[in-house]
């Protein structure tokens, strides 16, 4: 009999799980009802397309810019008064997320209106009022006069065009109305994530530095070109793109201009589809501060100061950017490797749950061997850089004493994933040899260890054991 009290206990259990979930969700439609039915406005803060604010004589506007077509459409807010500049998007997103959820607590006067008479305009603070709020949210221009706080309250007068009476609402704008128009500007000096990067080069006086993503690859396309190394490539350009303005000044301010008459570095950043992603020149300190420099953004008037600690990173020797990777993938994305030697191949394929024999045939190897040998590929690494202008001859190189030979999985998209073939040669020092991969214009030297993964016996099972084609278990593409 206990297995049917277990079943009426879980029954039970579910039962009150059920009516906890739906009096929850209940009591939660019902709150956001009861707020809904305060709220002044009927859109949603996406709506607004512009906002003004007055207050103490002074009127600030910002207004959304759209660029792009249909689902790739990028909305951005950019000051329009009284300065030009890219907006701070958090703060203007903020702003009209306030309005769209302002709600009123009471309504005094107004057709349908009960209780008590609105008090005269002077007495609430609205002749004139104490700030002003502009906004078009797509049904033409709302104007919002705030007036003085409600006695014993947090709540403000408040007066919205084309109503009669005044709203009783939270002062949830005065925080905003007191921001100077600094304060409002985009602190950001770039407006891209790395991810968009494309193409990027920095003038500083040690050369011209430039780095091309070829597909997911970062390569050194100035002062060298080679395998850039992507790790410390996305770093630099994290922090680069991650840089803030410390403060602001006029364009036209005397001491910046000088500073920046000879920028000392420049910054020129393009997106993957090679449209202009911004361009930042860094100039002198700026005088009775140890800590800035001046900075200057295309596009932008205003002059910037940015931490002296922004360029530092520029001044990286170009040769610690190479890539010491003998290959661009990693473990994980290879489906095919091919050992060849002497005439003789072992090439293996990732199928299905594990990696598979093309070929020879009648080899089974050992469990985890293939995963070992695709491990010890992918993460082949020079210990010294030589330029190619002796000939790949003079290292043994042409033709090759081994070549190993990575394909990538296809893309989620269908494109076929990229070869790299890495030529084996002679000795070049103790335990390690020559070696240069196809379309790589440098000698590597690679550990002689890898040789080993070309002998067949490093993957075979007693005979008796084999079986032609068996699967071998792993999780490497997984």
């Amino acid at each position: 009999m206990k297995w049917r009290s277990t079943i009426a206990l879980l029954v039970a259990a579910l039962g009150l799980a059920a009516y906890v979930f739906f009096w929850d969700s209940g009591q939660k439609g019902t709150v956001e009802a009861e707020r809904d039915k305060h709220r002044l406005f009927d859109f949603e803060a996406s709506a607004i397309q512009w906002i003004e604010m007055d207050h103490d004589g002074t009127t600030l506007r910002i207004e959304r810019r759209s660029q792009g077509e249909g689902d790739a459409t990028v909305s951005s807010w950019m000051l329009a008064k009284p300065i030009s500049d890219r907006a701070d998007g958090s703060l203007a997103d903020g702003l009209a997320d306030r309005i769209a959820r302002l709600e009123s607590t009471r309504t005094l006067g107004g057709a349908d209106a009960a209780g008590a008479a609105p008090p005269a305009d002077a007495d609430a603070g609205l002749a004139p009022p104490v700030f002003t709020v502009r906004f078009d949210a797509g049904k033409g221009p709302v104007t919002l006069d705030v007036g003085k706080a409600v006695p014993a309250s947090d709540a403000v007068y408040l007066r919205v065009s084309g109503r009669q009476g005044l709203e009783v609402a939270r002062n949830s704008l005065h925080e905003e109305v007191q921001r100077p128009a600094d304060e409002w500007r985009d602190h950001a000096l770039f407006a891209v994530s790395t991810l968009d990067l494309g193409e990027v080069e920095l003038s500083r006086p040690a050369g011209t530095l430039r780095f091309k993503r070829e597909g997911e690859v970062w390569r050194v396309a100035a002062p060298f070109q080679d395998d850039g190394d992507g790790s410390k490539i996305q770093s630099l350009l994290f922090n680069l793109t991650g840089l803030h303005a410390a403060s602001f000044a006029a364009g036209s301010d005397p001491a910046g201009m000088a500073a920046l008459a000879t920028p000392t570095y420049r910054a020129v950043l393009r997106k993957r589809d090679g449209s202009s992603a911004g361009e930042i020149a860094f100039g002198g300190a700026v005088a009775a501060s140890t800590t800035r420099i001046w900075a200057r953004s295309a596009g932008r008037d205003a002059l910037l100061q940015v931490d002296n600690q922004a360029v530092e990173p520029l001044d990286a020797p170009a040769e610690s950017y190479r890539s010491l990777a003998a290959f661009t993938m990693n473990e994980f994305d290879i489906e095919t490797i091919s050992l060849e030697r002497a005439g003789a191949s072992l090439v293996f394929r990732y199928k299905d749950t594990g990696w598979k024999v093309d070929t020879p045939a009648d080899l089974s190897p050992v469990a985890d061997s293939v995963e070992a040998a695709v491990r010890e590929a992918a993460g082949l690494r020079t210990d010294a850089v030589l330029e190619s202008t002796a000939g790949l001859a003079r290292y043994g190189l042409e033709p090759p004493a081994a070549t190993i030979t990575l394909t990538a999985r296809a893309a989620a998209d269908g494109t076929v994933g990229r070869t790299e073939a890495l030529r084996l040669g002679s000795t070049a020092s103790a335990g390690r040899i020559y070696a240069a991969r196809d379309g790589r214009p440098v000698i590597l030297t690679v550990p002689d260890t890898i040789l080993e993964r070309f002998d067949r016996a490093a993957y075979s099972t007693p005979p008796a054991e084999a079986t032609p084609g068996a699967e071998m278990q792993g999780s490497v593409g997984q």
